[in-house]
């Protein structure tokens, strides 16, 4: 079992950001840089790069308690499977493109447990602003999803990716 506990990640330092608001907006801001977090800007995650801050792939994790703030792509990413727990909670994710927290099944492996709980996040960047993206699959393990907080995402709040065979009738 791998556990991430109580990090800190802080990827400002390598986040380059528009200094004229949005792609084609012309809105230069006085007084801040090209590459300052701070003011109307967007990131421009192709100088950025677009690896999550923490990537989990296999079985059996625990994310939590960790603070992520502005990431280049997503917060917390998961692909897993098996039959063990894999739980994402208390994390706070602030600023982030793409998704804060994504967590698929891993190709139809397994039957894991999911639980996501208990997590803030807030403020995605416009292109694929989701807060939690979900992808659940036929017969690959139960999902909880419960007590989080997500807040001023460009896109989805919750997104829950669902194939025909795990409707129900």
């Amino acid at each position: 079992k791998v556990t991430i506990d109580g990090f800190l990640i802080d990827r400002g330092g390598g986040a380059i950001y528009y200094s004229d608001g949005e792609m084609g907006a012309n809105k230069r801001i006085e007084g801040h840089k090209d590459c300052t977090p701070w003011g109307y800007r967007n990131l421009n995650r192709k100088m950025s790069g677009s690896d999550p801050s923490i990537e989990l792939l296999g079985e059996s994790f625990v994310v939590r308690n960790n603070i992520i703030i502005n990431s280049p792509w997503w917060g917390i990413y998961v692909k897993g499977g098996g039959k063990g727990t894999i739980t994402i909670e208390n994390n706070f994710i602030l600023g982030f493109q793409g998704r804060g927290i994504e967590a698929i099944t891993g190709g139809g492996w397994g039957t894991p447990t999911w639980v996501i709980r208990n997590n803030t996040v807030a403020f995605g960047w416009p292109m694929e602003g989701r807060g939690i993206s979900l992808d659940p699959r036929a017969d690959n393990g139960k999902n909880v999803v419960e007590k989080n907080v997500v807040a001023f995402t460009a896109q989805t709040g919750v997104e829950v990716t669902i194939d025909k065979e795990s409707w129900e009738d």
